[in-house]
């Protein structure tokens, strides 16, 4: 920072980025749980919000396939890009309903 510049600028900044990756990570799950279990769009937002910060790590890797994908396509051409949807909503479909299932109460 230059002489005399307040970190401001700098915190209002990260604290954007912050509540961007926050929403991202909520959505990653919220469509599945719309479409696997009828969630209505309220209640699969609460449900995505405890899956995604109970497993942050999964959730990011969600986000890691989204960027991964998008740099192949744009490296080797838009052709692929004709499968990668089914791809990431496997990945995606996969993951929700594996952390779905460990929180579910065991059949005992």
């Amino acid at each position: 920072m230059q002489a005399g510049m307040s970190g401001l600028p700098l915190y209002i900044w990260a604290s954007q980025l912050f509540v961007l990756l926050c929403l991202v990570l909520l959505h990653v799950h919220s469509f599945t749980l719309v479409a696997l279990y009828g969630n209505g769009a309220w209640e699969a937002l609460r449900n995505a919000f405890i899956l995604s910060f109970a497993h942050p790590m999964a959730s990011i890797a969600m986000l890691s396939l989204f960027v991964l994908v998008y740099v192949l396509m744009w490296a080797i051409g838009w052709g692929p890009m004709i499968i990668a949807p089914a791809i990431i909503a496997v990945f995606l479909v996969n993951t929700t309903t594996m952390l779905v299932a460990k929180h579910l109460p065991s059949p005992d």
